[in-house]
This record gives C-alpha cells, structure tokens and sequence, in this order.
C-alpha cells in the first residue's frame, strides 16, 4: 500500500529532479551533522544507547526543559504512531486539511474520528468555534502548528484555551510544532506544559536541520506517565547511532535556523507575488517555508515531473479540492526556476 507524502523521489527515474514537495530547510544539513554521522562509524559494531541518555540530555539542555519531559523517537511520523499505540483513543478530533498521519496512526487503533472542517472562506484558519466540539466523549485532539499544508498559525493564546478545554473534558492534545522554527515571532506553547498535563508536543529535527532521511524527533510532555507508555508503545533501540551523533550536532546549529528564517521573511513574499501574477490562488497565509494553492488544472504534477520539478499534490488531504498543490520555499535562484517551470507547464494548458 502506498502513501502519499512528500518527497517521493525515488520511482521517478529522474536523477535530476528538484523536489520542491519536502519542506526541509532550504540551506540543507549542516557540514557538522554529516561530520558526526561519519564518525559515529567507530560506534557501528555495538548497540546505541536503548535509553538515548546523551540525546535527550542534549534535547532537554536545548529546550530548557527537565530531561524527564523529553522523549525521542525516529523521526516526527514514529512518534506520532507510538502516541496512537499507547493512549488508544475511543474517540478523537482532528481539524481538516492537515498532516494525513494522524488519522493513519489513529487507524491502527480503530478509533472513531471526529474530523473539524477548516472553512476556506477564512484561509483554512483554526479559530475559537473548536473550543465547543470538546466534549467528554473525545479523547484526543491533535493540532498542526503551523498546519500542515496550509501554513496557517494558531495564536498561542487559542491554543491555550484549546489546551484548557481538553482539560477539562478528559482529553489529551497533541500539538504537531514540526515547523514553529521557521515562523518568524510567534513562539512555541512549550510554556503551557507545566499548566496541562495533558498537553504533548512533537518537534523534529528533519526539518529544521535537513535531516529527513536521518530521521530524529521527540515529544515534549510533563506528563511522565504518558511518556513512558509511549516508549513502551514501541521496539528499543529507535535510535541508531548514527542519527543520535547527528542530531547533537544538529542541536549546535541553532545559527542554521537563524538563516532560514531571515531567508524565508525575503523569499516568502517574493514567491507569493510569483504566484498570483500567474494567476494561481493562494489558499491561505502561510507564515511557513511552504505555500498552498489552486491551479486551473489537476494534473499540474504530471507536467513539472516532465520538466524537472517535483510539486506535493494535495489532492488526498481532506478539505482541500483536487486542484491544490503544496510548494516549498527554497533560495532565489530554485525559486525562480520553479516559476518560470509552472508557467510553461500553464502555458502548455492553455493558460
């Protein structure tokens, strides 16, 4: 069985191709991650650490948080599925359009899913409404912040009162902050841990360091209990050796993200403006490295695979129509490219 996701390069046959489906870091991992992974090596011919004792005390330092509170995994989509294994939710919510592995994950443990529609008329934006679909009979709430494929941001003090309201229903809520690093001024609800315990947050370093085919990431959580289960929820020995050494050294670069970042404020409106003088929709206000919109046509993909350039369809998120495609923000010179490729994919169209 196939899934649909991002950065399906591999039965392309086009070795050339520029993916702009991953929403990676745009400068690429750092020379030191790759650095360590060579040297780690040396540590090949013995078990990694089934406890992750060096990593998570690099995560906890880097978060400023207890080390009791960090849980690492194999990358953001392992965690979320060691959260479905562990809690087994009778009963869960999830806003639509957003990151398809929560309901994947959810699947497995047959669990009922409640789906929240995110009107278009707003740009997809999660607003206070959610607040009164949490009753006790839901179990869970997961949140993509930024939401994925949409870009959008909640602001912290909704997500407070989400958080609150999941309290008082019973409910865990599951807060998706994957790519929180590449906004610019809209800080993380780490400090809301201490106040909800029922309140867990996924990070992952594939995203902010370039790292998606190491694959590290890790929750957040002062709820020890439910952190445990989770662990428990899976094999030992996640981590490899390889992937610990790069991520604590990825944890070093936090210039890396810097960068991104004041890339992004430039090249995030240059390429909105690209994309409305060639007549496509934006579908929202994306304050990622990522932006969605409507094209005239459905097979937009198809036609910038024949020239080189991979797009993310978007067609098999719920809540988004056929013609939605998702790209990443990347340098000026990529970004260009991307452009002058969708107009004569359009042109060709006959648009």
């Amino acid at each position: 069985m196939r899934r649909a996701h991002g950065g399906d390069i591999y039965g392309l046959n086009r070795p050339d191709i520029l993916d702009f489906s991953v929403n990676t870091n745009p400068l690429g991992m750092p020379s030191r991650v790759a650095e360590a992974m060579r040297g780690a090596v040396e540590q090949a011919h013995i078990y990694p650490d089934a406890h992750n004792r060096a990593l998570v005390a690099a995560l906890a330092e880097y978060e400023g948080l207890p080390a009791s509170w960090v849980l690492p995994g194999a990358g953001g989509a392992e965690l979320i599925y060691r959260f479905a294994y562990a809690t087994r939710p009778r009963r869960a919510m999830i806003p639509a359009p957003t990151f398809s592995e929560y309901a994947e994950a959810l699947s497995m443990t047959d669990t009922r899913i409640d789906f929240y529609a995110l009107s278009p008329r707003s740009g997809y934006e999660l607003d206070l409404r959610i607040c009164g679909r949490i009753t006790p009979e839901i179990d869970a709430l997961f949140l993509c912040n930024p939401n994925n494929p949409t870009g959008t941001v909640a602001d912290p003090q909704l997500i407070d009162q989400v958080a609150n309201a999941c309290k008082n229903a019973g409910a865990l809520l599951f807060v998706d902050e994957c790519f929180i690093d590449f906004v610019e001024g809209v800080p993380s609800v780490k400090p809301l841990l201490e106040r909800y315990p029922n309140l867990i947050i996924l990070r992952a370093l594939t995203k902010n360091y370039a790292m998606a085919g190491v694959r590290v990431g890790y929750v957040l959580s002062a709820n020890r209990r439910l952190l445990e289960r989770m662990n428990r929820a899976g094999p030992p020995w996640q981590i490899s050796a390889f992937a610990s050494a790069g991520a604590i050294a990825a944890l070093g670069c936090r210039g890396h993200i810097e960068m991104a970042r004041e890339l992004m404020a430039i090249e995030r409106p240059w390429l909105c403006a690209a994309l409305s003088e060639l007549g496509l929709k934006l579908s929202a206000k994306s304050q990622a490295n990522y932006l969605l919109f409507e094209a005239p046509i459905t097979d937009l993909r198809e036609r910038m695979i024949a020239r080189g350039i991979l797009i993310r369809s978007c067609a098999n998120y719920r809540g988004l129509p056929q013609n939605s495609y998702r790209v990443a923000i990347k340098q000026r010179s990529e970004n260009v490219r991307l452009i002058e490729t969708l107009k004569s994919a359009l042109s060709e169209a006959g648009f």
